[in-house]
């Protein structure tokens, strides 16, 4: 109960007046001394108090703090030997590498077949021009064979920088099931 609710309680039961209370939709129970105050549909009862001399107020116990259960000591593993840090070291060095070289390489692509300054490349090759009215025509023949071989290489390093980012993850959590140390995963 609210510590208003209980004030006016103990000063309408004190005075021996009629004490309204009902239950909003929460369970929550209201107390007032004027039935009109009550939300319309609410079903008031009203109750005849007697003189009280102590109503003690309800205490809750604080709550004691939780404990967070006791996980027991790692037990130390075998003593990793040399040959394990190099074969990890190795490994990481060599997906972080495989995964560093596709970037650069799919960048360079990139920049060769997208955009440059905001005009896309075309990768067609003009076959001849002539003169037609007073201007000139282009008329492009066919796509650029280099071009070409660059967009299926650029495809190509997309498609494999995915697959070396999920190996290096891979990696990770392998490592971490192993309980590998960080320094040896750089």
């Amino acid at each position: 109960m609210r510590f208003a609710a209980l004030a006016l309680l103990w000063s309408t039961v004190a005075s021996a007046q009629a004490v309204y209370t009902w239950v909003d939709k929460e369970g929550e129970t209201h107390f007032t001394d004027d039935p009109s105050t009550a939300p319309k549909g609410a079903k008031v009862h009203t109750t005849e108090g007697v003189e009280l001399s102590n109503v003690p107020a309800e205490r809750t116990a604080p709550r004691p703090a939780p404990v967070e259960p006791r996980r027991p000591a790692p037990t130390p593993g075998p003593k990793p030997t040399a040959e394990e840090e190099a074969r990890w070291r190795k490994l990481f060095r060599d997906a972080t590498t495989r995964v560093t070289t596709l970037e650069e390489e799919i960048e360079r692509d990139r920049k060769q077949v997208e955009e440059i300054n905001g005009m896309p490349i075309t990768g067609t090759y003009t076959c001849y021009s002539r003169q037609a009215g007073g201007g000139r025509i282009v008329v492009p023949c066919g796509s650029n064979p280099a071009h070409t071989r660059i967009k299926e290489r650029l495809a190509t390093n997309r498609s494999a920088l995915e697959r070396a980012k999920a190996d290096l993850d891979d990696l990770e959590r392998r490592a971490s099931f192993a309980g590998v140390p960080r320094e040896w995963r750089r």
